[in-house]
């Protein structure tokens, strides 16, 4: 490039705007000339010259760095902007008077972050506070440009962490008031992705917490919080962003602290008329919003004293299947606490509804009701789902293996109680249990070896198991890879190994130098732990051994060895 085309400083040019346009016209002819080709050191350090000077417009500025952020799509080029005299500039410009400037950084940024190779640079220059002063420009360009660099920003964790350090309360709710569709939607998903990280979580769930200044016409009990400006926007704007904001409220439900703030913000009253929503995404949103707040009890214990079970239960005739699945998972989360297994249980011809759906076309909603029928029988006070047994046993040869293993589950939980697993034997399902454990699949192993164990468990129920001859397949599944695999064996040998004709069998197939060898080597559950030692134990009475020795196990329990 000739030198002359370089800007030179001289009085007259602070005071002539035809300089200005000249040297944008300069600017715009060396973009052309040098377009298609591979950016060189010659070109950029030409580029350079021009940033320095007040007398060379924003418009030129402008345009070599939305230039450079075109070519910045390749790699190669952007580490030459990387190496290149312009590379310091870029931060600064974030703060130019001129709109386009600004525009053109941002972008600039966002291109060269989203390299591998030019990410750490552009961490290392901390844009992140200017980058979020910049969402709330006047300027909609600016607006779009900064969001999308902060987008590319956080998607690496030392980004993203900067970004969730560096936002306060006040940058959320300033967006959220935004009438600006596409920026609050972004805003939510930035937000939910933030709370869906455990590296990023603390840092929002504590700036959510901070007190904030009360928006017109926000009920006073929603003014306190950015937690009840987000909740508020969220019922606010309708359908507008719904699925963005109900994914920001999801993902912040999933912490206690979170899920303590949407349940006193009452947002229970606005989650029934959701579920009754004709959309069924709405429906969708507001199921997967309950399940969320169902990992907590004493949310669950708040949604028990509302009518959301009995409106969730509605739910399971719905005919848009993905609601339905929404509503069903919703409900085993629910199950899980015993208060609430008992409200579903107690619903009047729910278990008919729930049988259905074992037959439903679809092999998700299937799987799930599975899980919330396990889920009922754990508790002791929906000990009838053993009278259902019949109805789960077919779905044991289900072609969809998800499906098999949530109705192995089922009959694990029945088979807790004495009068459930003598009903499982008597269902004659034992060799479709010895097909799976054969199965080549180690995804169908961990069920069906707890359901031996459980069924080991029960004199009565304990022949039928020894009869199968189960030591030896057992052994084996020992040594899956599978941690909970290899608990579940584990489990099963250690019922077995209570009785004279279980512990024989163990002896001839030298179960004690495998739990030797899987203790010395595996870091095994304190369960789990307990329970191999307590095969080793009954191996060692079978000898006639007498035992002096103990050892000292994790949570300060004590065998025989």
């Amino acid at each position: 490039m000739q030198p002359s085309t370089r800007p030179e400083s001289r009085p007259e040019h602070t005071s002539k705007p035809l300089m200005r346009w000249m040297y944008y016209r300069q600017v715009s002819e060396i973009i052309r000339k040098n377009r298609g080709t591979p950016l060189s050191n010659e070109t950029l350090e030409l580029y350079s010259t021009y940033f320095p000077w007040d007398f060379v417009s924003w418009s030129a500025k402008a345009a070599i760095l939305s230039e450079l952020a075109d070519r910045s799509e390749s790699e190669g080029d952007a580490r030459a902007v990387l190496n290149s005299p312009i590379f310091p500039h870029i931060a600064q410009l974030l703060e130019s008077p001129d709109f386009k400037t600004r525009s053109s950084s941002c972008r600039l940024l966002g291109k060269l972050v989203s390299h591998k190779s030019t990410r750490l640079a552009i961490l290392k220059l901390e844009p992140f506070e200017r980058l979020l002063l910049l969402l709330h420009d006047k300027h909609w360009e600016v607006i779009l440009e900064a969001a999308s660099a902060i987008s590319e920003l956080v998607r690496r964790l030392d980004g993203a962490q900067a970004i969730a350090n560096a936002m306060t309360a006040a940058h959320v709710v300033i967006l959220l008031r935004s009438t600006k569709w596409s920026l609050l939607e972004w805003l939510c998903l930035l937000l939910g992705q933030f709370v869906g990280s455990e590296a990023t979580a603390p840092a929002i769930l504590r700036l959510l917490g901070q007190p904030v200044g009360p928006e017109a016409n926000v009920p006073t009990y929603l003014k306190l919080t950015a937690y009840g400006q987000l909740i508020f926007f969220h019922f606010r704007h309708g359908a507008a962003c719904l699925r963005e904001a109900s994914y920001a409220l999801f993902q912040i439900a999933r912490w206690p602290d979170g899920a303590e703030a949407i349940i006193d913000a009452k947002v229970l009253d606005k989650v029934l008329d959701l579920l009754q929503s004709p959309s069924p995404n709405e429906r969708k949103w507001a199921c997967q919003l309950v399940a969320a707040l169902a990992d907590h009890e004493f949310a669950v214990n708040a949604m028990l004293h509302s009518i959301v079970c009995v409106r969730l239960l509605s739910l399971l005739r719905d005919q848009e299947s993905w609601a339905l699945l929404a509503a069903t998972s919703a409900l085993v989360q629910i199950a899980r606490w015993p208060d609430g297994a008992q409200v579903i249980a107690d619903e009047e011809g729910i278990m008919d509804v729930i049988l259905i759906l074992l037959q439903s076309p679809s092999s998700a909603v299937r799987e799930c009701t599975c899980r919330l029928l396990g889920r009922l029988a754990r508790h002791d006070r929906t000990a009838w789902a053993v009278s259902y047994l019949k109805s789960c046993v077919p779905l044991l040869k289900d072609e969809e293996p998800q499906v098999t293993e949530s109705a192995m589950y089922i009959l694990t939980q029945i088979a807790r109680r004495l009068d459930g697993a003598k009903a499982i034997v008597d269902a004659q399902v034992l060799n479709q249990v010895l097909k799976l454990l054969e199965a080549p699949d180690p995804t169908h192993w961990k069920w069906p070896c707890t359901l031996v164990g459980r069924l080991a468990s029960h004199g009565p129920t304990a022949p039928a198991i020894l009869e199968l001859n189960l030591s030896a397949l057992l052994r084996s599944r020992c040594l899956s890879c599978e941690p909970e695999t290899c608990a579940s064996a584990i489990f099963a040998l250690c019922a077995i190994s209570e009785w004279p004709d279980g512990v024989e069998p163990l002896e001839k197939i030298h179960v004690d130098a495998l739990l030797r060898e899987l203790l010395a080597g595996r870091s095994l559950q304190a369960e789990t732990r307990v329970q191999a030692y307590k095969i080793l134990n009954n191996l060692a009475r079978y000898r006639g051994i007498e035992v002096s020795k103990f050892s000292k196990l994790p949570n300060g329990v004590r065998i025989e060895l």
